[in-house]
């Protein structure tokens, strides 16, 4: 019975973090933690919130005296952020922030349509109002950070640094998509151009309520084998009579290798310093 260290691994960390099970639906789910405000509204609002409230019949002062008042207001609820995340539980959380991404898609599309009918109203203005309001609070209550808090509380400490890197360049690529298509193709899809963004938020919620586990005040390892044992049961409904664990995951992991007990490797992660945060 032999114990190696993470010093001796000489695998790809990317296709080591891809092979296991629960390493894998781990990832899953931090990317689509990263997509919900690299791909929505979110990012839109970042970028291009004083174009869109000129749009929909906001003057260029009223809209920046509105961002600024609106700052103002959800600043101290950030401040409340780790006091909710420890009181209230990550979960609920954070589908709220993905259900206003949802909302405000919707609103954006709705609002778009009434433009390209009508021209700028009075409506037109309350839905900015209620869009703006919605956004802001997806901000206060972290939508914007909440993948990073999910890396630490999923991943073990020797592959939070390989998983960061991965969420990081996806989430790059999906700010600059967002950024440069929107601004290219606007104009020529109309309110067409919310339809991605509407479905993308939809699928991600739908993915995290179905997926996402509740972490609050919980030890790296029970966050793991929790998504680990759900991807092994979903693995076994399909038919595939033997999931195995990787060896690479007890290597990497400090745990005892040719252990395949459940039980003995949930032992092992508690004693294991390799997952302490």
């Amino acid at each position: 019975m032999e114990i190696n260290s993470i010093e001796t691994i000489k695998a790809d960390p990317y296709e080591s973090l891809w092979s296991d099970l629960g390493l894998r639906e781990s990832l899953f789910l931090v990317i689509i933690a990263a997509l919900v405000p690299a791909f929505g509204p979110v990012q839109l609002y970042n970028l291009y919130s004083n174009p869109i409230q000129i749009r929909f019949g906001f003057s260029n002062s009223q809209a920046l005296w509105f961002d600024t008042i609106s700052s103002l207001f959800y600043t101290p609820l950030s401040l409340l952020l780790p006091y909710f995340y420890e009181k209230i539980g990550r979960r609920p959380i954070f589908l709220l922030g993905t259900f206003f991404g949802v909302i405000s898609s919707m609103i954006l599309f709705l609002a778009e349509i009434l433009i390209s009918i009508h021209g700028p109203s009075r409506f037109t203005i309350s839905l900015n109002v209620i869009f703006t309001v919605f956004i802001g609070l997806s901000y206060a209550i972290g939508v914007d950070y909440f993948y990073i808090l999910l890396i630490a509380d999923l991943f073990p400490t020797s592959a939070k640094v390989t998983a960061t890197q991965a969420v990081i360049l996806i989430h790059a690529i999906a700010s600059i998509t967002v950024n440069f298509g929107y601004a290219t193709f606007q104009n020529f899809f109309g309110a067409y151009i919310y339809f991605p963004f509407i479905y993308s938020q939809l699928f991600c919620l739908f993915y995290l309520y179905r997926n996402l586990p509740e972490t609050r005040q919980l030890p790296v390892y029970q966050n793991f084998e929790q998504i680990r044992s759900k991807a092994v049961t979903r693995a076994s409904t399909r038919q595939q009579s033997v999931v195995e664990r990787p060896r690479f995951l007890s290597v990497q992991y400090g745990s005892v290798s040719d252990n395949n007990n459940l039980n003995n490797d949930r032992r092992k992660f508690k004693d294991n310093d390799f997952l302490i945060l």
